[in-house]
């Protein structure tokens, strides 16, 4: 059975979609005793927005009401920059006037499980929990430097889903999970949410589009290593759905 009029009375939905994202934001690293200097993700060259592509498989019992979802979305960049002033990460020294080389790579998968009191076909919510597990990978090097961070976390949020479905072929879904707690050696805020809308020429296949935000303010530190990143990723996607 699929969904009928925009409503979550399903029990299979695959969503296939590529957002052009952007990072924002600081971060710093600190390693082998040297204090990591906090600098703009610009700074370093690691600004631009690149192509992120997202997948996500619901699992409904529509009798009862609970789903469950389990996610993936990677982002990656490369880039380039003459530094202004002195970057200190991960035990390397940048000075001023350096060409540097950077790459970030930011991965999520996620898991969801949630129920739903009101699922009616023109609107409903659902209340859960989700665990992220994000994986971070930056590097910035220079001629004869290189300094790398790549660790992996494990953050429990609160889920919220909702939505409305005013016509027959035609849905919009706003998503949010969220936490501020303490998790092994990180610690600060995640933040994930987006809101969609989706066409359904056809009864099992429609197209969707929104805007997606990420907002990680995290510290991290495992004996001498300490990092901590406040930073954002965001933009707009497109793509595919189908459910049945």
């Amino acid at each position: 059975m699929a969904a009928d009029g925009g409503s979550w009375d399903y029990y299979v939905r695959v969503q296939a979609s590529a957002g052009l994202l952007g990072l924002s934001g600081d971060a710093s690293y600190t390693d082998q005793g040297i204090n990591g200097t906090s600098f703009d993700i610009a700074d370093v060259g690691l600004d631009s927005r690149e192509i992120a592509p997202n997948v996500e498989l619901g699992l409904g019992t529509p009798i009862f009401d609970f789903h469950g979802y389990l996610g993936y979305q990677t982002w990656s960049t490369d880039g380039s920059a003459t530094i202004s002033k002195t970057i200190n990460f991960g035990g390397e020294s940048f000075t001023p006037g350096t060409a540097i080389s950077s790459k970030a790579e930011l991965t999520d998968l996620y898991a969801e499980l949630n129920w739903s009191p009101i699922a009616l076909n023109v609107a409903g919510f659902a209340i859960g929990i989700a665990a992220h597990q994000l994986s971070f990978n930056t590097e910035i090097s220079a001629a004869g430097q290189k300094a790398t961070f790549d660790e992996s976390v494990i953050i429990p949020t609160l889920a919220l889903r909702a939505y409305a479905a005013p016509l027959d072929m035609l849905e919009v879904e706003v998503m949010v999970h969220g936490l501020a707690v303490p998790v092994g050696s990180a610690s600060g805020s995640y933040l994930v949410a987006q809101a969609q809308i989706a066409y359904y020429p056809m009864s099992y296949f429609g197209v969707i589009g929104g805007w997606r935000t990420t907002m990680i303010d995290l510290e991290y530190e495992d004996g001498q290593t300490k990092a901590s990143a406040s930073i954002s990723l965001s933009g707009p996607y497109l793509g595919v759905a189908a459910q049945f």
